[in-house]
């Protein structure tokens, strides 16, 4: 009997947090893209303070994971010759395919482009990867016999947050970049190390043309 009491409240947990997970990384960006309609930035805030509040609190979570670099070894190399590769690779594609955005922010107004990079380095990208890596990888493991699920569920959640922007470039660079943060924390586990990395296209993707199609207008 005490064993049928454990599986049914295992059961009512896992229907609980795919529920809130369905939610809050599927419903709410729905809602907000066509609702709200308004800078995402303090909702991005928000979410990483709570994220940060209830990973912190949590005693099963590796709190060393906010600010902690693994040690030099072949994970550098990899991140630096994989931003090496698509940089190039998204220089070519914007430059064949939409010229007329190669550099926008640069050649039109070269301190709008540095305020948004402060604002992005400071304020945006820290609180996506407590949310979308470290929160999901904690709060959903329950949820999937392997942790690669948590991969496909994390760079999935990650680039459905980007229909915000209302076009499929963002949701699809998203998707390709949610895919190589959410394996950088699966094989280091390391928010801080996926920060950097995260930074690292974000800065990219704004200088060299596509940050038309994440800039959501909230720095004039």
């Amino acid at each position: 009997m005490e064993k049928v009491k454990i599986y049914v409240e295992k059961i009512d947990r896992s229907v609980y947090l795919w529920l809130e997970l369905m939610v809050l990384f599927f419903a709410f960006p729905l809602l907000f893209s066509v609702t709200i309609k308004t800078n995402p930035l303090p909702f991005v805030l928000l979410g990483g303070l709570v994220g940060f509040y209830i990973l912190y609190s949590d005693s099963d979570f590796d709190r060393s994971s906010f600010y902690k670099l693994p040690s030099l070894n072949l994970e550098y190399a990899r991140i630096f010759l994989q931003v090496l590769f698509l940089s190039g690779l998204l220089y070519y594609f914007i430059s064949t395919y939409f010229p007329e955005h190669l550099f926008i922010f640069l050649r039109k107004d070269f301190y709008l482009w540095l305020d948004i990079i402060l604002v992005y380095t400071f304020l945006g990208v820290y609180p996506q990867e407590i949310i979308y890596r470290a929160f999901i990888f904690h709060r959903y493991k329950d949820l999937f016999t392997k942790e690669t699920g948590l991969i496909h569920i994390s760079s999935l959640s990650f680039a459905f947050g980007h229909i915000i922007y209302l076009n499929y470039i963002s949701v699809f660079l998203a998707l390709l970049g949610g895919y190589i943060f959410s394996i950088t924390y699966y094989r280091t586990r390391s928010v801080f190390l996926v920060y950097i990395e995260h930074l690292l296209y974000g800065t990219l993707l704004y200088t060299i043309g596509f940050g038309s199609y994440f800039y959501s207008g909230f720095i004039k």
